[in-house]
């Protein structure tokens, strides 16, 4: 079940997540918050709320095995075939995703990358400065709005790139 009420100008969101009978049916269970909806994979089933002017709660029906959550888009793993499908803002999908298997997705302001199954190697794409990720093997990526982090593999070293005015590259 899904509820949304208003308190004053704040928009709140509950999800009752009826169908899991206990807390261990949750374990897998991967949820993000983008810009402006939120979407959960329970099971392999995509479900997103929040604003929809930018088709950010359109999840693609079928079966996902990972969800991450842009500030204008949404992408998934799809279960049989490890391929990113991406949706949402237009803005934000103006490159197509990698056409190859997958492990990992994140999605960022505008912009996503994901951890190639084949070589471990990062692919980005969209509009950002976030798109040119350092050569090598990663196990994870994660996206800020104008930087990117990653976990190197098999050394877990996080490594990061992009835009950096506040500092967030310059930690590693």
């Amino acid at each position: 079940a899904f509820e949304t009420w208003r308190a004053g100008s704040l928009l709140v969101s509950f999800v009752a997540l009826l169908a899991a009978s206990s807390a261990q049916d949750l374990t897998d269970a991967h949820l993000c918050g983008g810009g402006r909806h939120s979407c959960f994979l329970n099971g392999t089933r995509i479900s997103c709320w929040g604003e929809e002017e930018y088709g950010n709660n359109q999840a693609p029906a079928g079966d996902f095995s990972a969800v991450a959550c842009g500030s204008w888009h949404s992408c998934g793993i799809r279960a049989d075939t490890k391929k990113v499908e991406c949706f949402g803002s237009g803005y934000a999908l103006h490159a197509a995703p990698t056409a190859e298997p997958v492990l990992a997705v994140s999605a960022g302001f505008a912009h996503s990358c994901a951890v190639l199954a084949q070589d471990l190697s990062l692919d980005c794409w969209g509009p950002n400065d976030a798109l040119d990720p350092p050569e090598g093997a990663y196990s994870r990526v994660s996206l800020g709005s104008r930087s990117a982090c990653a976990l190197t593999h098999p050394e877990s070293e996080i490594r990061c790139w992009g835009a950096n005015e506040f500092g967030q590259v310059s930690g590693t």
